[in-house]
Parts: structure tokens; C-alpha cells; sequence
């Protein structure tokens, strides 16, 4: 019997034990475990909330899969609403059904899909790199990105796209793929463009790249052939949700979720949403990292000759792709960091271009542990900025929102059940408060037109205020006809409107 070979052991298994200990470490250092534990918080609450309240209402209704709805009812009685899939939500009904209801278990199985991306992302940079340790260097310098981390335990699915993104990559592109490997790309692929339709824009630039780098029409023809079926399936699937999901928010008159492009209004306002984006660059990853990435970028382009022609292409296809992606999502796109993490792909692909030009070259041992060590300093640097970046976002809500966080057992006792319909005041988010408090109803705010608000009182049979200016106003105060109590300064009523 053979004794395997010490050194090739280790360089299987250290490797990927390295990237685990960076991931580790970037989740301790964004203090996640209390984190866990707590309501929906932080930046892009609105968002957030969202989705979390599409769960609740699955658990609540039970509701069919192909009918998703949520908590705001102004325009429809029960809320129906689409956007994504709600593979998640649904997912997180059973859950709750279950476990009982704990946002606890939206933020782990967001987590847990969301670190299926670090194996894969490990694999296929092994794949394109071809060496163990760089590309576990890799995969961990880009894991280690306060936006990655900060939505990986959000409610949000972006975190779990950009994994089944990298998923379908890999079986796209692994050595001596079969049949079967090229039907799990295809089903991953189609996970992900349900999951965030912008993954579509992920995934087309890197199809392209591994049709057309051998510059050859047999390959290209060969290569179609293998892809076209899985391909066209996950689009079809994509489009066919699309689809289905504006033909509900069209008979439903509810329009929660964006379907629609928002292009810039001229190409200077378009030139000002890049700068915006680039004030919030350290939310996406340090400034060193900026640096390092910039000057090695300069260097790449220097040796350009030596470069990778398929990495080359995927990069300026997703770059191209993020710039367009950019353009049509641009009333939410500089601001909205949520949107980007599944286009953080690009940045773990263009690392993997850098460094597979570095080992074009024969390095001296020193050489190479120079960088080797350089790299452990910056991803520790980032693990740092993780903790100063999450700590800030984390605290970045209204603080109004904290008030509800109780109020759903108080209203209980006020005799203000599930059925009923609560008209809330002041909010101008869509289901934020009315989630919180796990009722359904509508939201009005002071700079609402006032046609909208009688309707949204005509609607309800409660009122839950936090501005109680409303009562005071000789055009609505008729409509609150008695004080039902007071709940961490919320004001009850209940409405003529019954």
C-alpha cells in the first residue's frame, strides 16, 4: 500500500481551508451571530422588507406559490404582487410553518444559499487560474467585500443569485464536462435569472466568451450544439416568469417590485450616476483594494499579449453588460448597492485574468511569496473594513420603524385581527410598518395626495398612527372615531369606514 503524497495532500486541502478561514473571519468581524437574531434592519430597508413580508404572507394565507402577495392592499384586496421568483419566500414560508414564525430562519437560508457561492467560486477559479492556492487567494480577496457580507444575511436574493450564477459557471466550464454537467448549467442558470433577472446579464457575456474564444467556427459550432438546449430552456423559463409576473401586477394594479426599465434622462445625468457610484466605492470594497486593483490592472494591460483570451473576453463582456444593466436601471442603479452583488462576479473574474497573467511569467520562489503574503495583508485589511462598513450600514433605517417591532401582540389585545385593514400613518415605503405590525392595509404619508388618502381610509377599519397631526385636519379627522390605545407612542383607532 502507497502513503499518499504529503505535499499533494496539502495542496489539496489547505487551499479551500484557507478560503474558509477568511470567510470566517470576515463574518466575525461583521459581528453576524446578534445580527441574526434581529427584525429587518439597515440599509435598503424598504427592499428588505419587501421580500420578508412576501414570506409572512405565504405563512399567513397560505398562499399558492404562483400568487405571491404582501402586505399592502391599496390597490388590490389581498395584495397580490410579483417580482423575483419567490422560490426564497415561499422556501421561508415552510420554514416558518414548521418552526413558527422567526425572521431568524429568511436571514439563514439567505446565508446558507449565499455561501454556496465561495466552494464555487474556489472551483472555478481552479478551473481558469489552474493553480490550488492562487486561486483560493482569489475567491477570498472578492469574498472579502462588505456588500457581499452585508446582503448575504439580508432578506434580500441577490446573495443567492450571484451563487447559482457561479454554480452554473462552473458545470459551464469545468474540465471534461458530460451532458449531465451542461443540464445542471442550464437548471442553475435558469435559478439564477429567476432568482434576479439581472443575472441573465451575468451569465450571456461568459456563454459568449466560451463559444467564440477558440476563434474557430467548428469549436463555435460544436460548442452551440452542447449549450443551445439548456440555454434556451433557462431563458425560456426566465422570460416565461417575466411575463407572467407583469400580467399579475396588471390585474392586480400592484406595482411593488421593478419591471420595467428607468433609463438616465440625458447622457450627463448618466455620467453624474457613475460618480455617485463611485462615492460609495468603499462600500464595495476598500480603498486599498481599489488601489492594488488598479495598478495590477495597469500592469495586465501592459502584458496584455500574455493574457488569457477567454478571461479577456468574459470581462469585457461584463463590464459591458454592467454598463448596460447600469444604463436601464439607472433611477435606482448609483444608490442601490443591492443591485451590484451579483456583478461583483465581474470583479472575481477580472482578478482571476490578473493573476493568470502573473503566472504566465516563471516567478522566483521569493517573488511569489512577496505577492503571496501582500495578498494575506490586503484580505485582512478588508476583513477590517467589513466591520467599520456593515457597523455603519446596519445602523442606516429610520428609527421611526422600531416602534412596530412589538406592536403586533398590542393590537391583538385591541381587538385588531389579521382580517382587518389598517390604514398607517405617516410611512412612505410601501409595506414597512404594515409588516411590522403583521397587518394588512395601506400606507399614506403628509405629501400624498389627498384623493389617495380618503380612499385608503374608506378601505380600512383601523388606523395605526405615528404622526397624530392627521386628527387635526378638518379633511380627515371624521374619519377617526375612537382611540382604541397607545403602543411605544402608536396611536389606535378605530375608523368610521367599517
Amino acid at each position: 500500500m502507497r502513503l499518499p503524497h504529503w505535499e499533494s495532500v496539502l495542496n489539496k486541502w489547505l487551499p479551500p481551508l484557507f478560503v474558509l478561514f477568511w470567510v470566517l473571519f470576515a463574518y466575525d468581524k461583521a459581528n453576524v451571530l446578534p445580527k441574526l437574531e434581529q427584525r429587518p434592519v439597515g440599509e435598503h430597508l424598504w427592499a428588505q422588507i419587501d421580500r420578508a413580508s412576501m414570506a409572512l404572507n405565504y405563512y399567513m394565507d397560505d398562499a399558492p406559490l404562483l400568487l405571491p402577495r404582501c402586505h399592502q392592499t391599496s390597490f388590490d384586496d389581498e395584495g397580490i404582487t410579483a417580482g423575483e421568483f419567490p422560490l426564497i419566500p415561499y422556501s421561508v414560508s415552510k420554514l416558518y410553518k414548521v418552526f413558527g414564525f422567526n425572521e431568524l430562519y429568511h436571514r439563514l437560508l439567505v446565508l446558507f444559499l449565499t455561501l454556496l457561492a465561495v466552494p464555487f467560486a474556489y472551483k472555478l477559479m481552479v478551473v481558469l487560474i489552474g493553480s490550488n492556492w492562487w486561486a483560493a487567494i482569489v475567491t477570498a480577496l472578492w469574498f472579502a467585500s462588505p456588500n457581499i457580507i452585508f446582503y448575504s444575511f439580508s432578506f434580500l436574493p441577490d446573495g443567492p443569485a450571484m451563487a447559482f450564477v457561479l454554480m452554473a459557471l462552473y458545470f459551464l466550464l469545468k474540465p471534461n464536462r458530460s451532458t449531465r454537467d451542461l443540464v445542471v448549467f442550464g437548471l442553475f442558470f435558469a435559478i439564477a435569472g429567476l432568482l434576479k433577472l439581472t443575472s441573465v446579464a451575468l451569465i450571456l457575456p461568459v456563454l459568449t466568451a466560451f463559444l467564440v474564444q477558440e476563434l474557430s467556427l467548428k469549436s463555435f459550432i460544436e460548442r452551440l450544439k452542447a449549450i443551445l438546449n439548456p440555454t434556451m430552456v433557462a431563458l425560456a423559463a426566465i422570460v416565461s416568469w417575466v411575463l407572467y409576473a407583469r400580467m399579475v401586477n396588471e390585474n392586480h394594479h400592484t406595482f411593488t417590485f421593478l419591471l420595467t426599465p428607468l433609463p438616465p434622462e440625458s447622457i450627463r445625468s448618466f455620467l453624474s450616476g457613475f460618480e455617485t457610484l463611485f462615492v460609495f466605492k468603499e462600500q464595495y470594497y476598500a480603498t486599498g483594494f481599489w488601489w492594488f486593483f488598479s495598478v495590477a490592472t495597469i500592469i495586465g494591460l501592459v502584458f496584455v499579449r500574455k493574457a488569457d483570451r477567454f478571461l479577456g473576453l468574459s470581462i469585457l463582456g461584463l463590464y459591458a453588460s454592467f454598463i448596460t444593466m447600469f444604463f436601464l436601471l439607472f433611477d435606482k442603479a448609483p444608490t442601490h448597492t443591492y443591485y451590484w452583488v451579483p456583478f461583483q462576479i465581474t470583479i472575481l473574474f477580472h482578478l482571476a485574468w490578473l493573476f493568470k497573467i502573473c503566472l504566465s511569467f516563471p516567478l522566483p520562489k521569493w517573488l511569489s511569496s512577496v505577492v503571496f503574503a501582500g495578498a494575506i495583508v490586503l484580505i485582512n485589511y478588508q476583513s477590517i473594513h467589513i466591520h467599520r462598513s456593515i457597523q455603519s450600514r446596519w445602523n442606516h433605517s429610520e428609527e421611526v420603524f422600531a416602534k412596530y417591532h412589538d406592536l403586533e401582540k398590542a393590537l391583538g389585545k385591541m381587538g385588531v385581527s389579521y382580517q382587518d385593514r389598517v390604514f398607517s400613518y405617516q410611512d412612505e415605503s410601501f409595506n414597512n410598518s404594515l409588516y411590522l405590525m403583521n397587518r394588512k392595509g395601506s400606507v399614506a404619508h403628509a405629501q400624498m395626495n389627498p384623493q389617495r388618502v380618503h380612499n385608503w381610509l374608506d378601505k380600512c377599519n383601523y388606523a395605526v398612527l405615528n404622526d397624530t397631526t392627521i386628527l387635526s385636519d378638518p379633511e380627515f379627522k371624521h374619519y377617526f372615531y375612537q382611540q382604541l390605545g397607545q403602543h411605544n407612542q402608536l396611536y389606535v383607532y378605530r375608523l368610521h369606514a367599517q
